[in-house]
């Protein structure tokens, strides 16, 4: 699965999809390039949250920033 940023009208679409897709390290990777960092970053915690393995989710973390360090 692969996300469409056009079809993502809202932040919290946005978060939602991190919750589903197959693929986080992409969702994340959208996520930091996403215009409006500062709302899409309200849902970020829930998605890393849910990740469960916590190793994993700051490694994702640390390259989405990494992406974009404006985060």
């Amino acid at each position: 699965m692969h996300l469409d940023p056009n079809n993502l009208l809202y932040p919290a679409s946005l978060a939602g999809a991190l919750l589903q897709v197959k693929n986080l390290e992409e969702a994340l990777t959208m996520l930091a390039l996403y215009p409006d960092r500062t709302e899409g970053l309200k849902h970020l915690d829930a998605a890393i949250l849910s990740l469960g393995d916590f190793d994993t989710a700051e490694k994702l973390l640390l390259k989405a920033i990494s992406l974009n360090p404006s985060i």
